[in-house]
């Protein structure tokens, strides 16, 4: 049930209906809490530091994202830790605080990385990327420019291999009902 009410405050904000998103959100989150669900209670945090980030409050929003990142790791969410990583760096880059800004960036792009999500890998290093342009450091950001480009060519290459299991499993289907008449 939590979960549910999670997908739809998810997708409330993606109708650009925040309000309402933060409804479910919140009732999400009280679920997590009574059953004490620690991937509920990471995730619904997220999305409430989201929201207050959202509206600019990014002292409200960086709360909510430590916040989540015990019960992230506790519930073996790498995901949901990476995610909270590096919206932090973006909140501390905002902020002008560029080492706190790398440092959680940095942290977020080995936990992906070790861990295989690959859309994390992308996001956080097209983030260092243009961090590293913006300060005058071609070098590192051609290094994570490429790690970008790694990331992008794996990420398209599973989904064409998807794309290809999809087709095939549809061909066996196909054949199958063709056999069965």
């Amino acid at each position: 049930m939590s979960g549910a009410l999670n997908n739809l405050g998810i997708y409330y904000k993606h109708l650009n209906m925040p309000d309402s998103a933060l409804v479910y959100i919140r009732q999400a989150y009280a679920l997590g809490l009574k059953f004490n669900d620690p991937d509920v209670l990471a995730s619904t945090l997220i999305n409430i530091g989201s929201d207050f980030l959202d509206k600019l409050q990014l002292d409200s929003a960086m709360l909510y994202y430590r916040r989540s990142i015990p019960f992230a790791r506790q519930a073996g969410a790498v995901d949901n830790e990476c995610e909270a990583l590096i919206d932090i760096a973006k909140i501390f880059k905002q902020l002008g605080k560029s080492d706190s800004s790398l440092y959680y960036a940095r942290k977020c792009l080995t936990t992906g990385t070790f861990s295989g999500l690959t859309q994390n890998v992308l996001e956080t290093s097209d983030f260092l990327t243009t961090y590293f342009k913006q300060q005058g450091r071609f070098d590192s950001a051609f290094k994570y420019q490429e790690v970008f480009i790694t990331a992008k060519d794996s990420l398209y290459n599973q989904e064409k291999i998807k794309k290809f299991q999809n087709l095939s499993f549809a061909e066996r289907q196909r054949q199958r009902e063709v056999l069965e008449r």
